[in-house]
Parts: C-alpha cells; structure tokens; sequence
C-alpha cells in the first residue's frame, strides 16, 4: 500500500519481497519433509509464497521476488562480507552460548526459563516467549566486532554484546552462502537475510534507490534490523533506512495462530471468495497490527468491516452520486455551450458559485477550523471537498469565456495546467485531476459485493 501511494506521484518505487532460504531450520525442514535436495525442497516453498502474492495482487515487479538462494544475492553477501573483512572488522574465534535452531540465533541468558521435558524426564532451557528449546554450543565462528561500531552506530547498540557471530560451521550448517576464504564456515543466516535489501537494490554493481525510505519489519526481528543491520551498513560506509516500521503479530480470535491448536488462517481462494480480494486487504489495513501491537483477526469482524464501510458506505455513496438525476450539472453545461448559449453557460457558473459561497456562509469554515474535535475537521474537510470541486468544474468551463480567469481558477484549484483535462465526462474529470477518470456509470453495477457471514469457517 505504501508503495502504491508512492507510485500516485510517479515516485520511482521498489518494493521488494521474497524468500529467506538458508539456514540450519531449512535444512532440517527439508529432510523432515522427505526432500533429497535442499534446493528443491526451497523451490517448492517459493512458487507457492509466489502464487499466493499474486493471487492477491501484490506487485513487486519494480523490486523484484529474491531467494537468498540465487547466486546474484550469494555474490552480494560474499561482497558484504569481503568489504567488512577489510575494514578490520571480522575475526575468527571460539564462540559460547545458548543457541535457538527455531530464531537462527544466540540468544541471552535472561530470555530462558526452565522447562520439563517430558520425554527426557528432566528440565530443560526454552525461549521465554516462544518456548521454543535451545541449545548449549561452543565452536569456532567468524565474529563481527561490535565494540568497534558503538561510537558510530545507534544509541542501542550499547546494550549488545561486544561481538556477534556471524558464522556457523559448515559441520553444523553446510546449507547457505560460503564464507568467502573459509571452506569451513557458512555466513550467519541472518547476515545473509539482511543483505537481501542490497542484491534487490543491485549490490555490489550498481546500488540504486539506497537507502530505503521504509524498512518495514515484524517485532521480533527489530533487534536485527534496528541495531545489527543499521551497524553493518556504518560499517560498509553506506546509510541506514530512513525508517524502519515495527509491526506486531496477527492473532486469531485471541490466540496466537499455530498448527496445534489448528487456528492458522490461510490467505487462499477461498479466503479471498468470502471477502473479495480488495476486502481482505482492505479490513486486514484497517485493523492490522502496525503500531506494534498485536492484531487479532476475526472472520465475521473483517466481513462487518466490508460490508458496512465498503459496500454501505462506499459503495452506496458511489451508486446515488452517478444516479443520472444527479448528473445534469456538466452535461447541461456542454448542451449550452454546443447550442451556443453562453449567456446561459455563465449563469450556470453563477448559480454553482453562490451555492458554494452559501456553504460558507452555512457552516462558518473558520470556525470550524479552530476547533480541535474530530466531528468539525471533518465537516471541514467535507466542505473543502465540495468546495474545490466545485471550483474545478466550473474553473474548466469558465476558461473559453475568461482564458486568464479561468487558469487561474484551475491553478487555485490545485490544477496545473500541464495536467491532461479530459472535456468529455460528465463529471469533467478535473474533479480529480491530474488523473484521468472514466465518465461515472450510471448502470446500477455494484462496485463490491456485500459479504455474508457463515457459521462455519475452515482454517
């Protein structure tokens, strides 16, 4: 959506999106699932993330789909790598700590809890929030130092260790991008994930669109994106993201979504039947968890928010507003400037313009705008609304009388006059220059279906 909004004013935009593959929890999928070939078993999985985002319209052809499987993105984190080995910043060590397969990562002391395993009959240590088990490991990885970074890096970056481990032994892990020199190492999954942003914005040949004006991340991958990635790129003498935007989690009906409890929703067909495509992603926007907290995602809430935003509202709105009753205004313009009637086209433009001025005089703008509630801006808004469209249709027929005038009018109006005006619609689509509308239908089409709600909902 953001990219979207981006592109309505021809902002050169990438959006960018595709498929972390590497990694010891990938490899250990892929057997678990009977595959002989890692790769293959990777495949699969893309095609079907790929599928799906264009089942629901998501297009990323301006940044592209990555797999940090394929070799442009290899030759970028190897790039990444040498670059940071240059500058002194890598070594190679014994590293010792809890490691979590599930989180790809080292994880603290303070985020363990005990735990009985029931199957081994004794405790155990497991991830405070996910409860997901770890491990004790010691071994010899590559290690970006930290420390050095601290005085140039983000404020945050006191709170991390000294150094990260940025490698794992190909004994462990051999599926990911060779540690470049180092036959024996594999580089750290997550310092591959990161360098995905660089390989879709063309790292190390040709770096465009750098930095990103929104790096857009799940809560909890913030440490990495936030504090480690922002590190990286210091280090690499190259800028951080302009913004990073933390989101929570989706739950469904209170609970956090897993296999077990059989609660997963699954944005398939028949998902995207129950609420039409824009009404998914329309109610899952509307309610989404973006300020960092988590969402909870109900069925019959997201088919209410439909129907009664969408369809009531909007849509309803949409079918009175083209209603050919309503629409006399332009076409009895264009009758009186084909039957050469100017004197009549003038006092059309009169009429609009005392009936606008009438508003004002009705709902005291100024007034309105000195107040601070939510109810008076937005009958501000409206009326401005009403106003200014009023301004541009009557600006567009008021130029052949008064060319001068009349562009004037349209510029106030917020209509430049190298804006294409099309002179044929009968709401002259100057109502929402510069884009060019289609004449409104006035067949009783609905622009959206009204969603129902059924009992009964498999997920």
């Amino acid at each position: 959506s953001l990219a979207r909004y981006h592109r309505l004013f021809n902002r050169p935009t990438l959006l960018t999106t595709g498929c972390d593959e590497h990694g010891q929890k990938v490899e250990q999928a892929s057997i678990q699932a009977g595959f002989q070939n890692v790769q293959q078993f990777c495949s699969t999985n893309s095609n079907k993330f790929r599928l799906l985002f264009d089942s629901a319209g998501i297009d990323y052809s301006t940044g592209g789909f990555l797999r940090t499987s394929e070799l442009r993105h290899v030759d970028c984190v190897s790039s990444v790598w040498n670059r940071l080995s240059s500058s002194g910043l890598l070594s190679k060590a014994s590293y010792e700590g809890w490691y979590s397969t599930s989180d790809e990562c080292f994880v603290s002391a303070d985020d363990l809890v005990r735990s009985e395993d029931p199957v081994a009959g004794k405790e155990k240590f497991v991830m405070r929030e996910t409860g997901q088990p770890v491990e004790l490991c010691s071994e010899v990885n590559w290690l970006l130092r930290m420390n050095d970074l601290k005085k140039s890096a983000l404020r945050q970056l006191n709170s991390t260790p000294d150094t990260l481990s940025v490698s794992r032994p190909t004994s462990r892990c051999s599926w990911g991008v060779p540690v470049p020199g180092d036959p024996s190492q594999t580089v750290y999954v997550w310092l591959d994930a990161l360098c995905n942003y660089l390989t879709c914005a063309g790292y190390p040949n040709h770096l465009r669109a750098w930095p990103p004006t929104d790096q857009i991340v799940g809560k909890d991958i913030l440490r990495f994106h936030a504090i480690i990635w922002p590190a990286i790129l210091i280090a690499m003498g190259l800028q951080p993201p302009n913004r990073i935007i933390c989101h929570g989690h989706w739950l469904c009906d209170g609970r956090k979504m897993s296999k077990s409890l059989g609660n997963v929703v699954r944005p398939d067909e028949d998902l995207f039947n129950r609420l039409s495509r824009d009404g998914l992603r329309y109610a899952l926007l509307r309610s989404g968890p973006v300020t960092g907290e988590d969402a909870d995602f109900q069925l019959a809430r997201s088919i209410h928010t439909v129907n009664d935003e969408l369809v009531n509202c909007m849509a309803n709105l949409a079918s009175r507003a083209s209603s050919p009753k309503l629409l006399n205004l332009s076409d009895s313009l264009h009758s009186q400037w084909s039957e050469v009637r100017i004197h009549h086209v003038a006092d059309s433009l009169v009429s609009v313009w005392r009936s606008a001025n009438s508003l004002f005089d009705r709902w005291h703008p100024w007034q309105l705008a000195k107040s601070d509630d939510a109810e008076s801006m937005s009958k501000l808004d409206s009326l401005l609304v009403l106003v200014f469209a009023s301004l541009r249709l009557t600006g567009l027929h008021l130029t052949p009388l008064c060319p001068t005038l009349g562009h004037r009018l349209m510029s106030a109006s917020g209509v430049d006059k190298s804006d294409t005006v099309r002179f044929d619609s009968p709401i002259d689509s100057v109502l929402l220059c510069p884009r060019e509308l289609a004449a409104p239908s006035a067949s009783r089409e609905h622009l959206i279906e009204r969603r129902e709600v059924f009992v009964a909902f498999g997920v």
